[in-house]
């Protein structure tokens, strides 16, 4: 595992980093891209996180939760898009005692041969154990950040010790486990990106996500400059270095209003697109960051123009569930090696 000062003197992306990490995802991913199906089915949350347009202050924001059956409904079209990987995101609501969710997820993995990814936030042993049992195969909850005086400032009323709890007691669990940072956040330091970086590595995750501060007006950090799209692809690049058989995806952050940034990360590192199946009529009320520009599209449209453009890269779609490559991690009667 590199050393922070060793990968603050990394080469940039511009000048051989790019095609290090191209060249490790190849040797041990190889040249598939696994597509996810997201499915935000709640913005209500708990926390004031100072950069999510969906934290508690933000008084202006329509909340909704999908029933039951608008979310099977989207399942439903995740799996016809021939997508095998479904993710149940919403914001970290403590009304939700997991419970209503995980019938949601047996209903699922009943009608349909898919991994069920779940994205909720903290929650106790107990309401992970619940979700587990249900059939949830994966659990993504970003860090955001390693450095304690950052998180905190950012997460008002929130524990960075209790965030790596959770962390460990989904591994513990049995979930692949993913977690996240930002690139950009107020605070951050050249540092303390390439101690984020390390810390990442050091988990040992199933999924790795990394993508650029982008600002919401309505937030805290509403008028701070957004990250660099350029150093978050490089940031994508020595995450594939030190992890280099985790799960990273190409993330919508790094631009909605075209292709070309989530390809540019596929080409440094990446093996993963998320196309984003939520009803439109809520897509529009699940704003993280602002990104008016992505509303209204098919994501079944969205997953076409992928696929077209990956034989350009010697790359081709994997259409399987995707699970961990770690060893030991993975579900021998259901992986895939794809093509």
């Amino acid at each position: 595992m590199p050393a922070v000062r060793e990968i603050l003197s990394l080469p940039s992306a511009e000048t051989g980093i790019t095609e290090e990490a191209d060249a490790l995802r190849a040797r041990f991913i190889g040249e598939g891209v696994l597509f996810r199906g997201i499915i935000n089915f709640s913005n209500f949350c708990d926390g004031a996180c100072s950069y999510c347009g969906l934290n508690r202050p933000e008084g202006g924001l329509e909340r909704y939760r999908m029933s039951p059956e608008e979310i099977l409904e989207a399942a439903g079209r995740v799996f016809r898009a021939g997508v095998r990987t479904i993710v149940l995101q919403s914001g970290q609501d403590g009304q939700d005692d997991c419970r209503s969710l995980a019938e949601v997820i047996r209903e699922i993995k009943y009608r349909y041969d898919v991994a069920v990814t779940v994205s909720i936030g903290e929650k106790t042993e107990r309401e992970y154990r619940v979700l587990r049992d249900a059939g949830a195969d994966r659990y993504l909850l970003k860090i955001e950040t390693s450095n304690r005086r950052i998180y905190e400032a950012l997460h008002p009323g929130m524990s960075f010790d209790n965030r790596v709890r959770c962390l460990e007691t989904l591994r513990a669990l049995g979930f692949q486990t993913g977690s996240g940072i930002i690139v950009g956040l107020k605070g951050q330091t050249k540092e303390s990106l390439a101690e984020d970086l390390v810390f990442l590595g050091k988990l040992a995750l199933d999924m790795v996500a990394v993508g650029p501060f982008v600002p919401h007006g309505e937030t805290a950090l509403g008028l701070e400059p957004a990250g660099s799209r350029r150093e978050a692809l490089s940031a994508i690049s020595v995450m594939r270095i030190l992890s280099p058989l985790a799960h990273i995806p190409a993330t919508t952050a790094l631009g909605a209003e075209s292709l070309e940034p989530r390809m540019r990360a596929l080409a440094g590192g990446a093996n993963v697109i998320m196309a984003d199946f939520t009803p439109p009529r809520y897509a529009r009320s699940y704003e993280i960051y602002p990104a008016p520009e992505i509303r209204g599209s098919r994501p079944e449209d969205f997953i076409e123009q992928v696929k077209e453009k990956l034989p350009e890269m010697g790359r081709y779609a994997d259409m399987s569930r995707g699970d961990s490559l770690l060893p030991g991690r993975r579900d021998e009667n259901v992986y895939n090696t794809g093509k």
